[in-house]
């Protein structure tokens, strides 16, 4: 998914600074040279979000290689929830999902957000959330209530930072298939699932145009917004 907004947004025009774990670092760098291959600057910064200290040097490194940010995608988190019950979930998976995906979001786009401030820079802060965070789904506790949380911390941010000229809104996916269960031609190999009313089910490239929208200033007066790219699948009725 990280992949597909880098390249997105650099074939939109944008150069690009990609955040990511040391240990991502082939991935990383093998990603920005497919979005220097479209003729931007791209640059990987190693930094883990966890760590609120690193974080603005990790943006000032960005800004040096790339110049002044004007745009934040919070694509950063974890998937691999264990399925279990409310009842017997344990603290330690929800502490590692929460430290990725709601204390690392928010202290990235404080980070960002007191870089555009400082330069006088008219922003777009965009956060992945997903559909769980807004559907209740059962035994997935850590996850979806994280994802609730990036929902709602978008809404507060945009109130706080809208006086700024920042704008802040999230992108909620469906569930996609990992890339190894793909068949050579992008699609899922197994048949589509019924419950997409779209036909046919998400791929990573089925979400980046709402990001550069998003980020773009075809959406200036945008902000505080929640979109769901799910392929129509929330809107089947429960019964």
């Amino acid at each position: 998914m990280g992949r597909a907004y880098v390249l997105a947004l650099a074939s939109a025009g944008a150069d690009v600074a990609i955040l990511d774990l040391p240990a991502q670092e082939d991935a990383a760098l093998s990603v920005a040279a497919e979005a220097e291959s479209l003729g931007r600057v791209c640059r990987y910064v190693p930094v883990d979000i966890r760590d609120v200290e690193a974080l603005p040097n990790a943006i000032e490194r960005s800004a040096r290689e790339v110049g002044d940010l004007h745009i934040l995608i919070n694509n950063a988190g974890k998937t691999d929830d264990v399925p279990c019950a409310v009842l017997d979930y344990q603290a330690a998976p929800f502490d590692d999902h929460y430290e990725v995906m709601v204390r690392g979001t928010f202290f990235v786009s404080q980070a960002i957000a007191r870089h555009m401030i400082d330069r006088g820079i008219r922003g777009a802060i965009v956060n992945i959330a997903s559909r769980v965070g807004e559907q209740a789904q059962p035994n997935n506790p850590g996850y979806g209530i994280c994802k609730a949380a990036v929902i709602h911390m978008t809404r507060v941010m945009a109130l706080e930072l809208g006086s700024h000229g920042i704008r802040v809104n999230a992108i909620g996916p469906g569930p996609i298939p990992r890339p190894e269960l793909l068949a050579q031609s992008g699609q899922p190999s197994g048949p589509a699932d019924g419950r997409f009313l779209l036909g046919r089910r998400l791929q990573f490239g089925d979400l980046t145009g709402s990001a550069v929208y998003l980020a773009s200033d075809a959406s200036e007066m945008v902000t505080g917004q929640f979109i769901v790219a799910d392929g129509g699948l929330g809107l089947r009725a429960a019964y």
